[in-house]
């Protein structure tokens, strides 16, 4: 059995054992993102009419996480070198596991209200900055995470605000910076600093062949569309690479949840949509973890993953020399002819 079917199938019986506790879980982290009180009154009827607490289906939520998932062309060889083993955890750790897929929900149906409706994401935005004005952000994120947290409110808010001018609807712009490109290379510094370098190498790979600047709105007007001329594959490699670098957080599970949301996995026969969605996922990640801390919540954490972290690191490094070689056969360069060298 494929690494990825097998931790699909511990997390099933972990989420057997536990699903009596599904809404009590949506709940506590609905009210995390303030967007509700911890009884379950939600403070504007736009979001109450979002449905949020409707009941979930993990059985289907796993499967279509499982099919997604195997669609990865570099995921699969990469946890095979690693050790994740959810049978023999705490009771604690498999708490963490149901909370942080319930979290994913979460993050899951919020991003689907603002790729269905971008003035979801408007009210979204001007609640969080509401909130954000009663934090002094420097007591709660160190200095990588406040420079995360400005990029990412960046990205959003251009993005927002291109959606909200009709006048360019349809055509194509360049924003004045590639967010993605400054996202990446802001995790592979941390990377550096934390030690994990061939997981920095995969990530400086990333950072080097970027998506394009070009960007478009999609028909209905609701979502911002970004090309990804290197295909499904490049995001392939980004999801392995991004998953071995949050999973460096004591709460590493919470933090996987931006990115296995359904919403934000469907990217292979759409890629060009996967920019908007991974970043409405992180831009709401980001709240609920700087919420989290100020609120002094603690999880008991989850097993350490720092012997994971250099094997799925390593890995990574070497479906980046794998990913070089396939652009580089379909789409030379000299750049990339450059980069062979130390790939």
């Amino acid at each position: 059995m494929s690494a990825i079917r097998t931790i699909i199938s511990e997390v099933r019986v972990i989420c057997e054992q536990n699903r009596d506790s599904c809404e009590a879980h949506l709940l506590k982290h609905l009210s995390i993102l303030k967007l509700c009180t911890e009884e379950g009154v939600f403070h504007s009827s736009d979001i109450a009419d979002l449905n949020l607490m409707h009941e979930v289906d993990l059985n289907a939520l796993l499967d279509e996480i499982q099919v997604l998932l195997v669609r990865n062309k570099y995921l699969d060889k990469a946890l095979s070198h690693s050790a994740f083993n959810l049978s023999e955890n705490s009771a604690a750790t498999k708490e963490i596991i149901i909370s942080s897929l319930l979290y994913l929900v979460v993050i899951d149906r919020l991003t689907r209200a603002v790729i269905n409706d971008w003035r979801i994401g408007r009210m979204l935005e001007q609640h969080f900055e509401r909130e954000r004005q009663k934090i002094d952000l420097k007591l709660h994120f160190n200095l990588f995470e406040r420079e995360k947290l400005k990029a990412t409110l960046n990205g959003i808010h251009y993005g927002l605000q291109w959606l909200e001018n009709g006048a360019i609807r349809y055509k194509k712009w360049k924003p004045p910076i590639n967010f993605m490109t400054l996202n990446i290379s802001q995790a592979v510094l941390e990377d550096v600093r934390l030690g994990n370098f061939q997981n920095a190498r995969a990530g400086l790979l990333l950072a080097m062949n970027p998506t394009d600047r070009d960007n478009a709105i999609s028909a209905d007007g609701n979502v911002i569309l970004k090309e990804v001329s290197l295909g499904a594959e490049w995001i392939d490699l980004y999801m392995s690479w991004n998953l071995a670098f949050i999973a460096h957080y004591e709460n590493y599970p919470f933090f996987f949840a931006k990115l296995l949301a359904p919403v934000v996995l469907d990217y292979h026969n759409q890629p060009n949509k996967w920019t908007y969605t991974r970043g409405m996922g992180l831009y709401l990640h980001i709240h609920h973890e700087l919420f989290s801390r100020v609120e002094g919540r603690t999880y008991a954490n989850p097993p350490a993953m720092t012997q994971i972290i250099k094997s799925w690191g390593q890995a990574n490094l070497e479906n980046s020399g794998s990913f070089l070689k396939d652009i580089h056969d379909t789409q030379p360069s000299f750049w990339r002819r450059l980069q062979s060298i130390i790939y």
